[in-house]
């Protein structure tokens, strides 16, 4: 029978941002890493090209539906 090696004792350890807590089933990460504005802007960004570059994809092999394939990009600010 193979059995796992225990490789706790080789991992560095964690620092101190990143701290797990284990409570049952869930694992919860603490950090002291705030909110980001510019981070959420960027995110939002990033999507809303995604989701317009795929629009213009759709656009061209769905071209039944048109443009309406454009409205897919006001789920952005969702991301």
């Amino acid at each position: 029978m193979y059995r796992h090696a225990d490789l706790s004792s080789s991992l560095p350890p964690s620092p101190p941002s990143q701290i797990a807590e284990n409570k049952g089933s869930a694992v919860t990460f603490k950090g002291v890493v705030g909110k980001s504005k510019s981070q959420a802007f960027f995110l939002t960004f990033c999507t809303f090209m995604g989701l317009i570059s795929l629009a213009l994809v759709l656009s061209i092999q769905f071209q039944d539906i048109g443009e309406k394939w454009f409205y897919i990009t006001l789920a952005s600010p969702y991301a």
